[in-house]
């Protein structure tokens, strides 16, 4: 793949392409129909995991030890030709599959194919499969079901993807025997169907792919002989804490029945030309393309020209930027476009405005959903009425994508803006809803699972007037993916960027001299391992049977070696590449060649290597070591790295499964709740009008903050729960691999003269992993405990008292590590405890 994939799309992938090969070879060894499917959220990228799984399959995958399926077709069908067009340039943007292998089926197809030829994919949109269309009248022309019936036959196993599977699937054809007159174009794609002297076989392979996935499992569920494997499905908190997706939806009502129509538009322009100011210097600072945001206005079905022009003047005069011929665009579904009074306003495809950057105002009606994807979006302007709340949320959950595909360190732009000035506070709460419980609205991501709606925004700044600003970066947060890891690929690519940051301009020469001293010694260490290996790798063991006489009694076994060809030592050599990286098998290549040596000897030595498990430990800790350096020795440097080139250095270890520990960057400004229900002094964030910050905190939260507050705290900080680089992470090691956890609470204090940072958590016992929790604060303490004048894990115990553990305290630490009780609160009830008080 191009693109690289978060986690969790990896481990979406990883399942979807592993169910795609289960249901190849159920499929050609017993006939059995399969379909399986993937789940999520509008704006988790389910295009782009469904790329990666049929580039698995069809090109074959080393990481997911897939092989190529040479033999497997891909039907991507979907109910608008708009939407194909899309998804067919996101393939190419995304995917290393060569671009010769994807077609779009036109009405002509049938005449310049008899079948869809294996190791394709081929995009449909069904209205081309309507009764009515020339792919399916026949005559002279083979029709587009006698063209998948040839596939069929010839033996190719067609896995039709539907996407937004959750529309236009009708109700079962198995169950129903002679309403086939009734099937929708879906059903007999996936059914097959019968029609004078001509069948249709079923469908080999379905994949479903929808945010909202329950319609296609049911309809699949009571399918005849189809065999429905475990729906694939992505955690909508997991798409949210990758930063995919805005943290905060700041939506503006009326509190009273005052006319705030044009003060709204005005509001909305203002926070329009501050996105655009706040993007242009983020993206000048950190060396990149610039993010052109975009304003949505949502007006009614019947909007009047003379209204449209109005709204067009209004905005120019609030945007004096604003260019009346190319600023403004529509997509109605009329797609008309519009010349008023020397204002240009130009239908254009949803699926275009992303790229057209000149576009800053967009008109819209409805919903915008076939096609959409515009990152970009940030403001919304609607004028629809109060009744409308089902089109406001799929709109404004369109817009909730971040443009770079993550969340950055500025939390402003984090965030989408919406002013209603038709609704007010009852009637917004339906579109609140909408965003954030309505498991049928595939936008919807739960405030528990970190989608943030305010509706009383409060913005809040950094106070330095508190002395805490060298403290809170003097903390370092741990970041560490559940990925396996890969030393030797973390500390080549690591290399790289450090040259490519002139940090170290010798970085890679160095790993590469030390990797294959290493490799080189190594091979010297384990010489008769290596030499077995050489010799197993040189030979090719058979077995001859024959039969006398066709006599089954008289049946001879005769085994035998022969030399390996150059495809079995290539194919040999293949798991060294990977183990080793093929930088390393290169150089190696080169360095034994310059002894004369002829290739296959050299791949064969090569092969040995990567199958010696003293040899692979042996580099993978040298090269485990050389990441230990240049993180010491650069961390400084790296730190003064821009956001964007740090994220890059960090990505890149995460995805070889290696930790990172950053210091953890200050917030400049986020966006409150007013809702809230405190408001709290001497909080790092707050509001510079009185200095106060809004929010929302349990009882005992609120008790742990206040106790502190009225004692030896000078400040505190709300550690936020989603992972961004304002936040102190924590990781611990569960059954499932390598999580983060957040610490509820920062607090400053002055210990000797010197403001240093301090830990009260009040996280508790009650929650299943707790005592994973711990041990994952006792690593962190022993680590970086000296930057932490203290660090205590509070619970409150079945008497009210609150109690907590110094998690500094060494005989604490190792009581909790050597814990093998039932119940976690014994800890906080036992010697190692102490009563929460001053």
């Amino acid at each position: 793949m191009k693109y690289e994939l978060k986690d969790f799309q990896e481990n979406a992938v990883a399942t979807l392409a592993e169910q795609m090969v289960q249901a190849d070879d159920m499929y050609r060894s017993y006939n059995n129909k399969v379909s399986c499917s993937l789940s999520a959220v509008t704006g988790s990228g389910k295009t782009v995991m469904a790329a990666a799984a049929i580039e698995a399959l069809l090109n074959g995958s080393e990481d997911l030890n897939i092989k190529p399926h040479q033999n497997a077709v891909i039907l991507w069908v979907t109910d608008s030709p708009a939407l194909n067009d899309q998804t067919f340039n996101k393939f190419q943007l995304s995917s290393d599959m060569d671009v010769l292998m994807m077609h779009t089926i036109e009405n002509t197809t049938t005449e310049e194919i008899r079948e869809l030829q294996p190791h394709n994919i081929y995009f449909l949109n069904r209205q081309k499969l309507s009764d009515s269309s020339l792919l399916t009248r026949g005559g002279e022309i083979p029709t587009f079901w006698q063209m998948l019936q040839n596939t069929y036959d010839r033996g190719t196993t067609v896995y039709m993807m539907l996407d937004e599977a959750h529309r236009g699937l009708g109700s079962n054809s198995s169950e129903e025997e002679g309403e086939t007159n009734r099937q929708t174009i879906y059903s007999k794609l996936i059914d097959g169907f019968t029609e004078g002297s001509f069948t249709l076989d079923p469908m080999p392979v379905v994949v479903g792919i929808s945010a909202t996935i329950k319609r296609f499992e049911e309809a699949m569920k009571h399918r005849k002989k189809r065999t429905v494997l475990p729906e694939v499905s992505v955690s909508p908190a997991d798409v949210q804490s990758s930063g995919l997706l805005k943290d905060t939806i700041v939506i503006s009502v009326p509190t009273s029945k005052d006319a705030v129509r044009g003060v709204y538009l005005t509001n909305a322009c203002q926070a329009l030309q501050e996105s655009t100011k706040q993007w242009k210097l983020w993206c000048q600072a950190n060396q990149i393309p610039a993010v052109h945001p975009l304003m949505v206005i949502q007006v009614k079905d019947k909007v009047k020209e003379e209204e449209l022009r109005q709204l067009c003047v209004d905005v120019s005069e609030k945007i004096p930027w604003i260019d009346p011929h190319k600023s403004f665009a529509n997509v109605f579904g009329e797609q008309t476009s519009y010349s008023i009074n020397g204002i240009d306003i130009p239908y254009i495809q949803p699926e275009l405005v992303q790229d057209r950057s000149e576009v800053v105002v967009l008109f819209a009606k409805e919903a915008i959903s076939t096609g959409w994807d515009c990152p970009r979006a940030e403001v919304i302007y609607s004028l629809r009425s109060h009744s409308d709340d089902t089109y406001i949320a799929q709109l404004i959950g369109r817009m909730v994508r971040t443009p770079l595909a993550r969340r950055v360190d500025m939390d402003i732009l984090n965030s989408v803006a919406c002013y209603l000035p038709y609704f007010n506070r009852d009637t917004v709460q339906k579109v609140v809803d909408h965003l954030t419980k309505d498991k049928d609205d595939d936008n919807a991501v739960s405030s528990k699972d970190g989608r943030n709606v305010i509706l009383n925004p409060v913005n809040v700044v950094w106070d330095s007037s508190l002395h805490v600003d060298a403290a809170f970066e003097s903390i370092k947060t741990r970041k560490r993916s559940s990925k396996q890891r890969n030393f030797i690929r973390g500390v080549l690519e690591l290399s790289g960027l450090l040259m490519k940051y002139e940090i170290d301009l010798d970085a890679e020469d160095h790993v590469m001299e030390a990797l294959m001293r290493e490799l080189n010694d190594s091979i010297n260490t384990f010489h008769n391992e290596y030499e077995q290996k050489i010799e197993s790798i040189s030979k090719v063991e058979s077995t001859d049977i024959r039969i006398q006489n066709m006599d089954a009694t008289k049946v001879n076994f005769e085994k035998h070696t022969e030399d390996a060809d150059v495809y079995a030592i290539d194919q040999a050599r293949k798991k060294a590449d990977h183990v080793f990286e093929l930088a390393v098998t290169n150089r190696f290549f080169q360095q034994e060649a310059k002894k004369g040596l002829d290739s296959m000897t050299i791949n064969t030595k090569i092969a040995a290597a990567g199958n010696v498990e003293g040899i692979v430990n042996h580099v993978t800790d040298r090269a485990k070591e050389l990441i230990s350096e240049f993180q010491d020795k650069y961390i400084d440097q790296i730190n003064k790295l821009s956001e964007s080139s740090r994220q890059e250095i960090e990505t890149k270890l995460l995805k070889n499964g290696i930790a990172s520990d950053v210091s953890l960057a200050k917030p400049l400004n986020n966006i409150y709740d007013g809702d809230a229900n405190h408001k709290y002094s001497k909080h790092v964030l707050n509001n510079p009008e009185d200095h106060l910050a809004p929010i929302q905190l349990f009882p005992i939260e609120d008790d742990v903050v206040n106790e502190e507050l009225k004692h030896s705290a000078i400040a505190w900080y709300r550690n936020p729960g989603n992972g961004n680089s304002h936040t102190l992470s924590i990781m611990y090691n569960t059954s499932d691999g390598t999580k983060p956890f957040h610490p509820d609470f920062i607090f400053f204090e002055k210990v000797g003269g010197k403001v240093m940072p301090y830990i009260v958590d009040p996280h508790g016992a009650y929650l299943a992993d707790s005592l994973e929790k711990l041990r994952g604060y006792v690593d962190y303490v022993r680590k970086f405990g000296d930057t932490f004048s203290r660090v205590w894990s509070l619970d409150e115990t079945k008497d009210g008292q609150k109690r907590y553990l110094d998690l500094k305290d060494k005989a604490t630490q190792k009581a909790i590590i050597d814990f093998d009780g039932l119940d976690v609160a014994e800890l906080y009830k036992g010697t190692h405890s102490h009563k929460y008080e001053y």
